[in-house]
């Protein structure tokens, strides 16, 4: 995803590593995304890579209803997600239930430099994007803090 002066302007599929495809406006339609960042020195461009998934439950409550429909059900939940966020109708997108969870950033005007994944996990909320659910291992708060200390410390 990404961001210019804090807004949500474009977001891609990671594709062949160098080119990915436009779904912009499906991800628009994840209550999970932020359209705007919050909080001061965000930087002029931002990517926010993350993955989007959908709990098991959520999915097989998505294949009952389908089901009831006389649709065919999805194959998976991995599956459902990817082709959720390929569809060329963003509406069908927004029925679906679709979550995020960052991991990572980049931007062209500032290279942050995380020594851990506690580092990215610890910046997450501050700019107003979904936490990961998972847990990390070897990540203390006391690591998070720290992190969070490097990072903010930095001019942008």
């Amino acid at each position: 995803m990404v961001y210019k002066n804090g807004k949500f302007v474009y977001g891609s599929t990671r594709g062949d590593g160098l080119v990915g495809e436009d779904i912009t406006n499906n991800l628009k339609t994840i209550k999970g995304i932020p359209l705007s960042l919050i909080g001061k020195n965000i930087p002029e461009l931002l990517e926010v890579r993350g993955e989007v998934f959908i709990y098991k439950s959520d999915f097989e409550n998505l294949n009952k209803n389908r089901i009831k429909k006389e649709l065919v059900p999805f194959a998976n939940p991995r599956n459902c997600a990817a082709g959720s966020l390929r569809q060329l109708d963003s509406k069908i997108t927004s029925k679906r239930p679709l979550r995020i969870f960052c991991y990572g950033f980049a931007s062209a005007l500032f290279i942050y430099v995380f020594v851990n994944v506690a580092m990215v996990v610890g910046l997450l909320p501050i700019v107003g994007a979904p936490l990961p659910i998972m847990s990390y291992g070897g990540s203390s708060m006391l690591s998070i803090m720290l992190g969070l200390s490097i990072v903010m410390s930095c001019k942008i």
